[in-house]
């Protein structure tokens, strides 16, 4: 589905003109489904396709619902498409390629591939890597943004005293309070971010996945053991 390793089949590019791409387009959005290629990471038998697709083994995939929400023509040249995708979790981008290849009477690959958005990120908080590189530690000690930014879609709860210790060495603890329930952000009293915890109707708050190393030095009772 990319420009790596070797070509295995070629077909002549037909005219394309605007009217039949935009008609292509349109098949391919909302929800699709789609036959994961064999270089992913899905596992089959217990082992990832990728391992076998590296053996020279081929097997029988299922398909698999995902939905594209945007795909947007940006500029088409006589053998290649600019795309703008914008899809659910799971799709398989090369695969889109190649579908909509095959729905324009010919065959595709993908030659470049940007992510501009993975939500909640957007671009502006993206970095190239050779930039990455070329910056010291602290300058890119200085571009992470705090764990509880990836999970800003999850309420979030803040928890009175002591209670984010008790969290943390794997002791539910109750507060009352009518909402939210769920899966939720948890944050101690000071507002320090402590971890994820699912909270019942009746408030009773279980650790889900806790992080000890975000509370201050000796704030969690030492060398506590948690989940």
């Amino acid at each position: 589905g990319d420009s790596e390793g070797e070509v295995i089949a070629q077909q002549h590019v037909p005219p394309l003109p605007q009217a039949e791409i935009d008609a292509v387009l349109q098949r391919f959005r909302g929800p699709i489904q789609q036959i994961p290629p064999m270089y992913s990471a899905l596992k089959q038998g217990g082992r990832r396709l990728y391992e076998l697709a590296r053996a020279g083994q081929t097997v029988e995939r299922q398909p698999r619902n995902v939905v594209i929400h945007e795909l947007e023509l940006l500029e088409a040249g006589p053998r290649a498409l600019t795309l703008r995708v914008h899809c659910s979790k799971g799709t398989y981008i090369r695969t889109l390629v190649e579908d909509v290849a095959v729905a324009l009477g010919t065959l595709g690959h993908v030659t470049s591939l940007r992510r501009v958005l993975v939500t909640p990120f957007s671009g502006a908080a993206m970095h190239r890597l050779p930039a990455l590189e070329a910056l010291d530690e602290s300058a890119r000690d200085a571009l992470l943004l705090p764990v509880d930014r990836a999970l800003v879609a999850t309420p979030a709860l803040k928890l009175g005293p002591g209670q984010a210790e008790r969290l943390l060495q794997g002791v539910a603890v109750s507060l009352d309070q009518a909402e939210p329930t769920g899966e939720v952000r948890l944050y101690s009293s000071e507002g320090e971010f402590v971890g994820l915890g699912q909270r019942d109707a009746a408030g009773l708050i279980v650790p889900r996945r806790m992080f000890p190393g975000l509370m201050p030095l000796g704030a969690a009772g030492g060398d506590t053991q948690c989940p």
